[in-house]
């Protein structure tokens, strides 16, 4: 039982430290509750990740504080944004997450969710038995030995944590923001804080994430997020069934919080992409065409580029990923207005810039 409570406390931990700075953030700049709930993962290890870098820089262990300094850093300064006027648009994740009284069987909703959680978490935690229970992978070892390392010098940084990989110690890169989140839960047994990191990181942004994605697609679907939360509690695809038959944890933790950053961007961008109501005379249109992107589009550049940086430290391998979605979606929805908002070809071309470059240029390759 006394492992189970760890459990059940790392999970809430990792949560709360993952979701906590980039809801505050967006919310900062007046983003939308479901707006930050769906950005807070992906902003959360962008947190983590970049503030695990610069502690060691400044001479800082990793720790709940350090992370708490990086926090408060991310939100003053959206904070200081929103004060010069540089806040988030309205978007289609405004509001309730679907209308209670519009959503047929609304009752028995919460009952499914519950049961397709059991018919996911279930099967695990029986095949498991314990919650210290160490999954018989290569991979796992190493996710074991970089929260030891972590934890005995105080250094999470994606620099460096690739020294755990070779005998000599020599430091070397490695995404490291699912570790820097997971380490830190002080005081709790190594394979239990794996294991519950695993279980928050890999399951909650999935599934809300998910569920917003709906949302932001179908906005005028009730039953869509409820009906999408309780199929991808059911068939978790990447995230649950990676940690099981392989353990590239880092990949399932950027996957899961994957959706509620598309969500986001695709909410952001139809805000931004949408056609503007505009007077009827040539003249008007064309002042609205010409008109400057404004404030509302760097606040949803910076925070789609922090999220996009989450990703990545999160694998690289998943803001790839996110570009080419993001460049399809953009393209797709902005090409009948390309003509009438010349600067949404900036969009697709600004996405697709980085995976190209990692694919035709050798010296970025590495």
């Amino acid at each position: 039982m006394t492992g189970l409570v760890l459990l059940l406390l790392t999970v809430l931990v990792v949560l709360v430290a993952t979701y906590l700075p980039g809801f505050l953030a967006v919310r900062a700049l007046a983003g939308s509750r479901l707006l930050a709930v769906s950005f807070a993962p992906a902003i959360g290890a962008a947190v983590a990740g970049i503030g695990a870098m610069v502690a060691p820089m400044v001479g800082l262990r990793w720790s709940l504080l350090s992370f708490a300094a990086a926090g408060a850093v991310a939100v003053l300064a959206a904070w200081a944004l929103a004060r010069c006027g540089v806040r988030l648009p309205s978007t289609v994740l405004d509001g309730p997450l679907s209308a209670p009284r519009s959503l047929p069987g609304r009752s028995a909703w919460p009952a499914a969710l519950i049961a397709a959680l059991a018919v996911t978490v279930v099967p695990i935690a029986a095949r498991a038995g314990r919650a210290d229970a160490v999954l018989e992978r290569y991979d796992t070892l190493f996710h074991l030995t970089a929260l030891t390392h972590i934890r005995q010098t105080g250094n999470a940084s994606s620099l460096d944590l690739n020294a755990v990989a070779n005998t000599s110690l020599t430091p070397s890169s490695y995404p490291a923001a699912f570790h820097a989140l997971a380490a830190l839960v002080p005081g709790i047994d190594i394979p239990i804080v794996l294991n519950g990191a695993v279980l928050a990181l890999a399951l909650v942004p999935w599934i809300l994430g998910s569920a917003l994605l709906a949302r932001a697609v179908f906005p005028r679907v009730a039953w869509a997020p409820p009906l999408v939360a309780v199929v991808a509690t059911l068939i978790p695809a990447s995230p649950v069934n990676l940690w099981i038959h392989l353990s590239p944890i880092p990949n399932l933790a950027g996957f899961a919080a994957l959706s509620g950053s598309l969500a986001g961007a695709v909410a952001l961008w139809g805000a931004l992409a949408a056609p503007t109501e505009v007077a009827a005379s040539p003249s008007a249109a064309h002042d609205v065409a010409a008109a400057p992107l404004g404030a509302g589009a760097v606040a949803a550049l910076g925070t789609v580029g922090l999220a996009g940086a989450g990703l990545a430290l999160l694998h690289p391998n998943v803001a790839v990923t996110a570009l080419i979605l993001l460049a399809v979606l953009t393209t797709a929805t902005g090409l009948p207005r390309w003509r009438r908002r010349p600067w949404l070809v900036a969009v697709p071309v600004l996405a697709l810039l980085p995976v190209a470059l990692l694919t035709y240029t050798p010296w970025v390759r590495g």
